[in-house]
C-alpha cells in the first residue's frame, strides 16, 4: 500500500493562493498587482538583492556556534 504524505503547511499555502486568485476574479496579473500592493503597504522591508554570505561573524555568539577551522588545512598544496 502506497500513501502520499500531504504537508498541511503546503496545503494551506495552496488554499490561500486559490482564495487570492478567486478574489482577483481568476486574473493572475491582477492577483500579482494586489500582492505587490499589500506588500508595499505592509511596511516590512523588501529584500531585492540576492543572499550573500558574510565572511565575518556579526556577533560573538555566531563565532561560538561556528566550528573552528585550522587555516593550515585549507592552504593550497606547496
Amino acid at each position: 500500500m502506497s500513501s502520499t504524505f500531504v504537508d498541511p503547511v503546503v496545503s494551506e499555502i495552496h488554499m490561500v493562493r486559490v482564495a487570492m486568485l478567486d478574489e482577483a476574479g481568476g486574473d493572475i496579473d491582477l492577483m500579482m498587482r494586489q500582492v505587490a500592493e499589500r506588500q508595499s503597504r505592509s511596511g516590512h522591508p523588501i529584500i531585492t538583492q540576492p543572499f550573500q554570505r558574510r565572511t565575518e561573524q556579526s556577533h560573538p555568539r555566531e563565532a561560538a556556534a561556528t566550528p573552528l577551522m585550522n587555516s593550515e588545512s585549507h592552504a593550497p598544496p606547496a
